[in-house]
């Protein structure tokens, strides 16, 4: 891999987190002063000018943009308006929860939905193939909330199997991470089966086939491999939809993780958090981009070629 390329694709992620971090700045500053909203309405104006200037809203915009960008280089991402606690610590205690639904998704996407493109590809136009095709555009459509809705109202309502929101049991993960993962499960199965279909028909398969090699072996071995390369890419995306996703599913099942910490942090206007969150999620989703970039260039050395040479 190139030092040219992987200074590239380093340079663009670093303005791309500055240009978000500019963006979020200046964007919640233009709503309007946050105390004003955290006070009582008959709240003095002395009191309103103290809690300003306690937390540094009293400066010029531009002032305050040179110190918070000095703040974010030393880790201080400021203090939570609602309990005065460091914004680290606020985000710190709801991480684990949204990494343990996040990661539950995940595998429940890649599992069910790679399984299910797969059995397609190799069931192209039967009835199999209509089924999963069919689940992946009922996956891709609909809502997060309504799903997550149905399945409250089918195994906590009706069934009475599993607890309807919170967190303590694996009970409480089973329906968060249903709704979260099949959506993109969705996602998953119709690029695995329009990679596999594509690697079968290659010359290559067809070569295998003429020299007696075994139907198993020629799918584990040679399609198999050939047709994750695609998915690289899907993984990436994933990354954005479970982010998005676990706001609404989060909320929706009561899970404390920190896409319901953002939900209540905007609907309190908790600057800071918000501004934390916000920040958090956008350098994930640059770090994965930067992730799958790199190893496109790993698998694929014709990317690294075109995006400027070797000779680099």
């Amino acid at each position: 891999m190139s030092t040219r390329y992987v200074a590239i694709k380093l340079l663009r992620a670093l303005v791309t987190l500055w240009l978000v971090v500019t963006f979020v700045f200046v964007v919640l500053r233009l709503t309007g002063n946050p105390v004003e909203a955290l006070l009582a309405p008959d709240a003095p104006p002395e009191e309103i000018a103290y809690y300003t200037e306690r937390l540094g809203l009293d400066e010029p915009i531009h002032v305050q943009y040179v110190l918070y960008l000095g703040s974010l280089l030393t880790g201080d991402l400021g203090l939570s308006f609602f309990d005065s606690r460091p914004v680290q610590q606020v985000i710190g205690d709801r991480i684990p929860f949204t990494l343990l639904l996040a990661s539950t998704a995940l595998a429940v996407a890649v599992v069910v939905g790679v399984s299910l493109g797969i059995v397609a590809a190799l069931n192209r136009n039967r009835l199999v193939d209509r089924l999963t095709m069919a689940f992946a555009v009922f996956g891709f459509a609909i809502p997060n909330f309504f799903f997550g809705i149905l399945l409250i109202l089918i195994f906590s309502l009706q069934l009475r199997v599993l607890p309807s929101a919170g967190h303590g049991t694996v009970l409480h993960l089973i329906m968060p991470a249903a709704t979260l993962g099949l959506a993109i499960a969705g996602a998953f199965a119709r690029f695995t089966r329009s990679s596999m279909l594509e690697v079968l028909n290659r010359p290559y398969m067809r070569a295998a086939k003429a020299k007696g090699v075994p139907y198993r072996d020629r799918v584990l071995k040679h399609a198999l491999p050939n047709a994750a390369i695609p998915l690289v890419t899907v993984l990436g995306f994933s990354m954005a939809g479970l982010l998005a996703g676990s706001i609404v599913t989060e909320t929706v099942f009561a899970w404390p993780g920190l896409g319901r910490l953002l939900v209540t942090s905007v609907g309190g206007r908790d600057l800071a958090v918000v501004q934390a969150l916000v920040i958090l999620f956008a350098a994930v989703m640059v770090v994965v981009n930067l992730v799958v970039d790199m190893l496109y260039s790993v698998l694929d050395p014709r990317i690294r070629v075109s995006a400027g040479g070797e000779g680099a």
